[in-house]
Parts: structure tokens; C-alpha cells; sequence
């Protein structure tokens, strides 16, 4: 009863909480004006050791607690393959429903871009970009929706706002060429790229997330399907 009761009173914060934040948030971020196409003076540049980069899906602790995934079918074997160090090669079968891959990366660098090549065999539901990454939990982040549209929005202290910015396309990754994609995080300024074409800036206030680090997310929901995709060449550059 008392553990109840408890519940109650937390989720009853945490609904005023969210009311309280939702105004600060909305006006915090702003598409940049003219988008954000200055290309920054880089001071250091290297490339990706993947042995450095780390790793969740559906199963592992984080994920599984927070969104409490039940009935998943029983691991088999590894989503994805290294090779050569410099590429990671997905191939994830279908999982009901929930099918997760997280990248994750911790740069020195807090003014930063990375950019990599990206080669689909077919449509990923999500494919996201997270900065100000301080975990599932806690980010804000560029998503791809089923290869047409791109959003914008922040996640903070597990709850999950409202889109706050969107725009569509015809397609944005192609499976016939080998896609370059492009993160500028650079003082307060967040530009998405791909194929050197900017598809979304946004221009922050003030930093609501709290992470450092950055991470590339990709999910399959009820569509149900295998994720098969590139990503190589993956390089990190200190802004100066």
C-alpha cells in the first residue's frame, strides 16, 4: 500500500515537473538562421578507433529497464561485425517489435564534428544522431523517420517532449551511393548533414542536457524489420 502511494506521488512530480520544464524547453531551441553552412576552422582531427566506441540494444540493463521490453526473443547472436576497425557492419534480425542498436562515442572535445559513411540495403525506421548525450535518459537528438523526414527534439531526466521541429523530404539517404553523413556540434549551434546538403540547425539557449558525449542510435519498431546497413570511416574533429 505505502509503495503505492509512493508511486502515485512521484508520477503526480513528475507531471507537474514535465508542465513546469515544457515552456523553458520550447523556447530554448530556434532553427538557425539561414541554417548553420559555415564550415568550422578544425584543430584536431582522427579517426575512430572502434574498440573505443560502446554498445547497447534491447537487451542490455539500461534500455530494458527503463522502457520495461517484455517477451523478447532470446538473443542469438551479435547484431553487428567489425571489420577492418574502420567499418561496422549491421545485420540484425527482426525482434517483435523492438530491435535497438546504440553507438556510443566520448569525445574530448566539447565543440566538435563527426561525420562518417553510411550505406543502407534498406530503410531504417530511426535513424538517430544524439549529442549532449548523458544516456538513454538524458539527450537531445536529430532523427531520421523512415528516410523522409527529420526531427528535432530533447529528452531530459527520462521524459520524452514533444517534436519540436520537423521537416520532409522526397528521401534523404540513398541505397544506390555510399552516404556521407555530417555532426557539427559547435557552442551551442546542433546542424545535421547528409551528402553536404544541411537538413537541420537549431540554435540552443541555454544547454538543458547535461551529456558529453555523442551516440548513433538505430531502431526498428512494429514494422518488423531486419536492419542491414555500413557505417565506416567514422572521424572525430576538435572545433576550434
Amino acid at each position: 500500500m505505502i509503495k503505492v502511494f509512493t508511486e502515485g506521488i512521484r508520477r503526480r512530480l513528475r507531471i507537474l515537473w514535465e508542465k513546469a520544464i515544457w515552456p523553458l524547453i520550447k523556447m530554448n531551441y530556434s532553427i538557425s538562421k539561414g541554417f548553420y553552412i559555415r564550415y568550422p576552422e578544425i584543430s584536431k582531427h582522427e579517426k575512430i578507433d572502434l574498440s573505443t566506441v560502446g554498445y547497447m540494444d534491447e537487451y542490455s540493463e539500461e534500455i530494458l529497464d527503463y522502457f520495461s521490453f517484455k517477451g523478447l526473443e532470446m538473443k542469438i547472436k551479435s547484431k553487428f561485425s567489425y571489420c577492418n576497425n574502420d567499418t561496422i557492419k549491421v545485420e540484425s534480425q527482426k525482434n517483435d517489435g523492438e530491435n535497438w542498436l546504440v553507438f556510443i562515442f566520448n569525445p574530448e572535445a566539447k565543440n566538435l564534428m563527426i561525420e562518417f559513411d553510411f550505406s543502407i540495403n534498406q530503410i531504417v525506421h530511426e535513424f538517430q544522431l544524439a549529442f549532449n548525450y548523458k544516456g538513454i535518459k538524458e539527450r537531445n537528438r536529430f532523427l531520421i523517420i523512415e528516410n523522409t523526414k527529420v526531427l528535432f527534439d530533447c529528452i531530459k531526466k527520462g521524459s520524452f517532449f514533444p517534436i519540436l521541429f520537423e521537416k520532409s523530404f522526397d528521401y534523404i539517404f540513398s541505397a544506390d551511393i555510399i552516404n556521407h553523413v555530417k555532426l557539427i556540434v559547435d557552442s551551442g549551434v546542433y546542424s545535421l548533414y547528409v551528402n553536404g546538403k544541411c537538413l537541420l540547425s537549431i540554435t540552443e539557449k541555454i544547454k538543458i542536457c547535461k551529456g558529453d558525449s555523442l551516440a548513433l542510435i538505430l531502431w526498428e519498431d512494429s514494422h518488423n524489420r531486419p536492419i542491414s546497413c555500413e557505417i565506416s570511416n567514422i572521424q572525430l574533429s576538435k572545433i576550434a
